[in-house]
Parts: C-alpha cells; sequence; structure tokens
C-alpha cells in the first residue's frame, strides 16, 4: 500500500487512468476469451383465452364442434398463443439439434386441432412453419436458425379438459441448452387508480 500512495501523491490522475485501463482490459480479455455464451431458446405462453365460456347451467344447451357435443363431454375450446424466442447471446443454428430428438412441443390434457402462425421477426420463420408437422397432441419443429432477439409465435386451437387450462411441455435436444421448458402465461396485473393515473395516457 505504501508503494502504492507514493505513487498516487506523484502521479495522482495518470495512475488512476493506468488502474483504470488495466481493468477495463482484464474485463475485455475476459468477455472475449473466457465469457461463454450460450443461445437460450425461450419458449412463453404469450396468451391462453377461451373460444366460449358458459358459467351458468343451461338445460338443453349443447355446444357441437366436429359434430361432437364437448359441453357434454365436459371439454373446452381454448387458443393458445406460444412465442419462441432466443434471448441468449448466441445464435441457434439448425445444425444444432438432434435429428433423433428434435424439438416438440406437446398438449398434455387435450387434441391439438390447428395450428397457425401469427408472428415472425422475419419472414424466414414463415418457411421453417411450414414444415411443422403436427399430431392430435405434438407440434414438432424442423432445425432452424434463430439469432440473438429473433422469435416466432403460433397459435394452438386445442380441446382440453373443460375444469383445466391446456397444459403445455417440451422435449428435444439443442446443443449448448441445458434445459427446455414451457413458461406459463403471465397474469396482467390490476393497477391501483393512483398508479394507473401516474403511468396512463394522457385521457387517463
Amino acid at each position: 500500500m505504501t508503494i502504492f500512495t507514493e505513487l498516487d501523491r506523484k502521479f495522482p490522475w495518470s495512475f488512476l487512468g493506468f488502474l483504470a485501463g488495466v481493468t477495463f482490459g482484464l474485463f475485455g480479455i475476459y468477455t472475449v476469451f473466457f465469457y461463454d455464451k450460450f443461445p437460450v431458446l425461450d419458449i412463453q405462453i404469450a396468451n391462453d383465452a377461451p373460444v366460449f365460456s358458459v358459467r351458468e347451467q343451461v338445460p338443453d344447451l349443447d355446444i357441437l364442434f366436429q359434430g361432437s357435443n364437448i359441453r357434454e363431454a365436459h371439454q373446452g375450446l381454448a387458443v393458445v398463443t406460444i412465442k419462441i424466442s432466443n434471448q441468449g447471446k448466441a445464435p441457434i443454428r439448425a445444425s444444432d439439434f438432434d435429428a433423433k430428438d428434435p424439438l416438440a412441443i406437446s398438449l398434455a390434457n387435450g387434441k391439438i386441432i390447428k395450428v397457425d402462425m401469427t408472428d415472425s421477426s422475419e419472414d424466414y420463420f414463415k418457411n421453417v412453419f411450414d414444415d411443422f408437422k403436427t399430431t392430435d397432441n405434438t407440434i414438432t419443429l424442423p432445425p432452424f436458425i434463430m439469432e440473438q432477439g429473433r422469435f416466432m409465435s403460433i397459435r394452438v386451437l386445442a380441446l382440453h379438459e373443460e375444469k383445466s387450462r391446456p397444459q403445455f411441455s417440451v422435449g428435444g435436444k439443442i446443443a449448448g441448452i441445458n434445459q427446455l421448458i414451457v413458461k406459463p402465461c403471465q397474469p396482467t396485473e390490476s393497477l391501483p387508480v393512483h398508479l394507473s393515473v401516474l403511468r396512463g395516457d394522457i385521457a387517463v
């Protein structure tokens, strides 16, 4: 400490600049050579809405879908939007996917009726969607390229058990990604009146 104090007294600004330069230089070397950059495939339920809702028991009310009375079978229809994005620091490459264990999103408690694409960060993902393979309860995605911050959103029409919401899971193997999960839909918080006034637009 005596040596540093003496140096700082003789060359205060230059010495501080030297220390700052060394610190940022070491941080830069760490970032370039040692800091691991991985992709993060984020799969989020962006929206989950019922197609119909019957809260009262109405006698002789039938709801027919594809020729079946789904109300009598205690089933419901839901439109679920799933957003798939890369929130990591590195791109996902087509070669990162394992052909023997492809990326697949499954519905555990129902049947997938229809799947379509609603939004994407670039037109490339519309071509990727054309190669989706869908069964009664699984959506299998082909290998694709997804740079950092890119996304695609798909909409799923699901026939599910009446007393529970559609439950999705994901499987598959992608190099550099240790865990794949489907994040549930985040409920929108209702703000108190005073916060609504402070955060709202001019109309509020």
